[in-house]
């Protein structure tokens, strides 16, 4: 299965900058030790965000494919932030152990 990533990015070795850069909207979310992180605290990186839930298989397989991707992206200073949707925090902690 091809990810965003391997499609838009295949044999790419640097990022090209767009003219007009669009600004993601304020966004403030709980991470699982329940400290408050917001978009602005990554001003300046490339940015994937990713909502997802553990009860979709797509987004399950998307996991994989993001966690092999972070180590690429990483070079151009990006990273991804995964947003659970909806389920507990402890849920979500056993799930991604």
């Amino acid at each position: 299965m091809a990810t965003v990533g391997d499609l838009l990015f295949a044999g790419q070795q640097t990022l090209t900058p767009i003219y007009e850069r669009p600004v993601a909207p304020p966004l403030f979310l709980p991470d699982l030790d329940g400290k408050t992180i917001s978009l602005t605290d990554y001003q300046g990186e490339v940015m994937v965000v990713n909502f997802w839930t553990s009860w979709c298989p797509a987004c399950v397989q998307e996991m994989v494919s993001m966690q092999r991707e972070t180590e690429w992206l990483a070079r151009f200073k990006g990273r991804f932030i995964a947003v659970n949707m909806g389920e507990a925090p402890e849920d979500v902690a056993q799930f991604l152990a």
